[in-house]
């Protein structure tokens, strides 16, 4: 009986595999599933802070943070799956009058508003983001982070789609775009 036990440890263990780690700027369909992209030098830090800026009389708060072994998925599907350490950003935008018009601070609905760090180039301060967009993926497209200095970073923005039909999206609750559709734009640290 003891034997049998044993034997049946031993086949569990050799089953299992051991989660394999990769390189911060590694590119997901290169690895394993269930693999982690781990930012092994702390390359991502130096962009997680809160940061504001006014663009087009509105008020824009951006609210950086690094998210440990963060689980994605390929594809759309949940079949296929890695881990990364990446940044995220949420943001509050408010008019002129002080009025929110757009919080995804709270947001925990990631299909709308997700914005997460695609890859960094360390040697240009810059970290590269991908946003998808509001209801039926109005405004997706990429976002580049550059830091200036400890206290400033600019912020480039370019949406791959901004207009919508009927075929393409039924009905939808929210369309306008309220992130900066610029580039260099500077955000001040707080």
């Amino acid at each position: 009986m003891k034997n049998i036990f044993l034997l049946s440890v031993m086949l569990f263990c050799f089953s299992c595999k051991a989660q394999q780690e990769y390189p911060l700027n590694t590119i997901p369909s290169d690895i394993p599933d269930n693999s982690y992209i781990k930012d092994y030098n702390n390359e991502l830090n130096p962009f997680i802070g809160i940061f504001k800026s006014t663009y087009n009389g509105n008020e824009v708060t951006l609210y950086i943070s690094k998210n440990i072994k963060r689980q994605f998925t390929r594809n759309g599907t949940t079949i296929s799956h890695y881990f990364k350490d990446a940044l995220l950003i949420k943001f509050i935008i408010k008019d002129s009058s002080g009025n929110t018009i757009q919080n995804t601070v709270d947001n925990n609905n990631d299909n709308r508003h997700f914005i997460a760090n695609t890859f960094i180039m360390p040697s240009q301060n810059i970290a590269k983001f991908y946003y998808t967009g509001a209801d039926c993926g109005i405004g997706w497209g990429s976002i580049d982070i550059k830091k200036i200095n400890n206290s400033q970073i600019s912020w480039s923005y370019y949406p791959n789609s901004t207009a919508i039909n009927s075929v393409n999206c039924l009905n939808p609750v929210e369309t306008a775009i309220y992130l900066p559709e610029t580039e260099n734009l500077i955000f001040t640290k707080q």
